[in-house]
């Protein structure tokens, strides 16, 4: 399964690279209108044509999950619009459609009890695919003067939208640490604002340390005057 490289923000395409592909499905709406906030917002623009009220025949489209992006921002795209953006990586484009001719060929010959297994394997895969688009946690805010000249984790926007939300570090359902990535506040908070609660919660809290606490950059060494030793017990 593919993944692609992109950066979509606010409906526009401003990077060019893919990271693999995770499905095809024959569709008409391609690009930023696919995106799940997009499709959740306005509605799914392919729903007519999946549903086949509209007569037209679609092109076969790829879910592309985009390099430095989190899951939420794969898009559906074709073959000819991932050429027309001129995206780097098609070489991988090329070995999914190769792992699918080769999953085809298998399935000729293969017994019911192993295409029911295999299918239950696809099924699987999708529902742990959704979970990567579920705020597990959020764990650092940033804003325009608070923010860090390097960052390990990738960010795409202003720092500051312009309904004033600041951005916030997020870890993702079903993946490590090091997928977490900065999104825009505007857009964590419209299903996840309860994740934006806690996190402030826990920065409020005296009993929680929080990343400012003291404790944690000032450390204080006291003079050892004389040290007894015990001999532990060998036995």
């Amino acid at each position: 399964m593919l993944q692609i490289l992109k950066s979509v923000k606010h409906g526009s395409v401003r990077c060019m690279s893919y990271t693999c592909t995770i499905g095809h499905l024959w569709c008409a709406a391609v690009g930023a209108t696919t995106t799940i906030y997009t499709v959740e917002a306005d509605g799914d623009p392919n729903h007519d044509f999946v549903s086949g009220t509209d007569g037209e025949a679609g092109e076969k489209q790829y879910l592309i999950k985009w390099k430095g992006w989190s899951h939420i921002h794969n898009t559906w795209e074709t073959e000819e619009t991932l050429r027309q953006q001129n995206v780097r990586g098609m070489k991988k484009l090329e070995n999914f459609l190769k792992k699918e001719e080769e999953i085809r060929q298998w399935l000729i010959p293969a017994t019911p009890e192993d295409v029911e297994y295999y299918n239950c394997q696809q099924e699987m895969s999708m529902e742990l695919y959704k979970h990567y688009q579920v705020v597990e946690r959020v764990i650092a805010m940033k804003t325009s003067k608070s923010a860090p000249s390097h960052s390990d984790f990738p960010s795409h926007s202003t720092l500051k939208s312009s309904s004033g939300h600041p951005d916030y570090l997020v870890k993702w359902q079903g993946l490590p640490y090091s997928e977490c990535s900065w999104e825009d506040g505007a857009l964590i908070s419209i299903k996840s604002q309860c994740h934006i609660d806690a996190f402030h919660a826990r920065n409020r809290s005296r009993t929680i340390p929080s990343r400012d606490c003291k404790t944690f950059w000032v450390c204080s060494h006291a003079k050892v005057k004389s040290q007894s030793y015990h001999q532990a017990d060998e036995k």
